[in-house]
């Protein structure tokens, strides 16, 4: 083993509201400290998220990722429709082909007949413990000596060769113009048994917050085992590993409980969407980020992300894994996630049942603008009423989204629209292809 320097003078390759975001550490210089005491080797105390004296793992190759963001949703029920954004990454590339598994929970009950308690917090330490780590990024300090830490983060190995997924916002800097993240010159992982990589950014997602990441070693990692957020229920016992403050502070295990299901929140720095997320009370803090929501049975269940600000306690949330393994998937897969982030190309405002007896119009979509570059143009007219999109009634953004989840740019869509001008009023059908986002 060979020591991991930050500071080496080596050539390095860069790798590619109430609510609070778990932003990474205080920048400061990289320094060589005790990996656990927080000292540096001569003994000066310095700050325990900047100890980063451990041991390189062999067969690195890091790489740099150029990734450009684009605009997020606006959250008006007049714009454009649309149900999440296009991912930043690497637009039309082609990586590994993976497919995820969630697990499902063990029976409810054992032999005994017993009601299942599930893992001792133990034994959920013990089976995660080599499966979450440590993430630091690190640019180029002012003066071209040396680097800083941008901040500090956890992540989750999904794969035995080396993909890890965290949060997008550890691995880059908001860039708030473009409601994206400028992704960390340097990214390094650090293990349960304190060896260290370099890691190469794979692909980012700003609309989920979300990021996936890889290292290349030359033994297996052990990947966590997966579980199912939809059979979670209010009050079961849960644990957040991460790193809280910092590497020195690394496979901290805190536990609490389910507190809340399908929490709409909105998730990141910039550019984030609101996401039904998992809410608990286990201890939540800065260095988090990234890190495994684990339930009983010792299978991550979400990825943590924000928690309330600091005036409240015991409040954070977790991205689920089923969303998680969709986005992680696409991000290795092709760079992207094309799957719901279309738009149609109109802005409208609802007509609801009420309004539709009162009026004696049709329910649905009524028309106000139409994008003239989407293939909307041309087919439907302002003050036309869309009362059904592939033969599924709409009258607000709730009834559209699930539809426009299934679907990526270049998709049709059959809409059925309610029109009344000189030559008279009736149905039509009209099928137009959907936009990127």
């Amino acid at each position: 083993m060979q020591n991991h320097d930050l500071n080496s003078n080596q050539p390095q390759q860069a790798s590619s509201g109430g609510f609070q975001v778990l932003s990474g550490q205080p920048a400061g210089e990289f320094q060589k400290v005790s990996h656990i005491s927080g000292k540096e080797d001569t003994g000066v105390p310095v700050m325990a998220d900047l100890s980063l004296n451990t041991q390189q793992r062999s067969g690195v190759k890091p790489f740099w990722v150029i990734l450009m963001g684009l605009a997020a949703v606006a959250v008006l029920i007049v714009v454009a429709l649309g149900v999440l954004q296009w991912r930043d990454g690497v637009s039309g590339s082609d990586g590994d082909q993976i497919q995820l598994t969630l697990q499902q929970p063990a029976s409810s009950q054992n032999d005994a007949g017993s009601l299942d308690d599930g893992l001792s917090t133990e034994e959920i330490a013990a089976k995660t413990e080599d499966s979450v780590v440590g993430i630091i990024t690190a640019s180029l300090s002012s003066t071209g000596n040396g680097y800083v830490t941008n901040s500090q983060g956890s992540g989750v190995i999904l794969t035995s060769d080396g993909y890890i997924v965290t949060n997008a916002h550890v691995i880059g800097t908001a860039d708030d113009a473009n409601d994206t993240y400028l992704p960390a010159e340097r990214i390094v992982v650090y293990f349960h048994d304190g060896e260290s990589v370099d890691a190469s950014l794979i692909a980012f997602d700003a609309a989920t917050d979300l990021a996936v990441i890889k290292v290349q070693v030359q033994q297996e990692l052990t990947p966590a085992e997966l579980g199912d957020p939809d059979a979670l229920v209010l009050g079961e016992r849960v644990v957040a590993i991460g790193n809280p403050g910092g590497i020195s502070l690394s496979g901290t295990i805190t536990q609490g409980i389910v507190s809340g299901l399908d929490r709409v929140v909105t998730v990141g720095k910039v550019g984030g969407d609101q996401i039904p997320c998992i809410q608990t009370d286990a201890a939540i803090n800065t260095g988090n980020s990234g890190g495994a929501l684990v339930n009983k049975y010792g299978q991550v269940v979400g990825i943590v992300s924000i928690k309330m600000g600091d005036s409240y306690e015991n409040i954070g949330f977790a991205i689920p894994m089923d969303l998680v393994k969709s986005v992680a998937e696409e991000l290795i897969s092709h760079g992207n996630v094309l799957l719901g982030r279309v738009r149609i190309g109109i802005t409208y405002t609802s007509i609801t049942q009420d309004m539709s007896a009162l009026y004696g119009i049709p329910a649905g979509l009524r028309i106000v603008e139409v994008d003239p570059e989407s293939d909307c143009a041309g087919k439907i007219l302002p003050g036309d009423i869309v009362t059904a999109m592939d033969g599924t009634e709409v009258t607000d953004s709730d009834s559209i989204d699930p539809i426009l989840q299934t679907k990526i740019p270049g998709d049709p869509l059959i809409l059925t629209i309610y029109r009344a001008d000189e030559n008279g009023e009736g149905y039509q059908t009209v099928a137009v292809s959907l936009m990127e986002k």
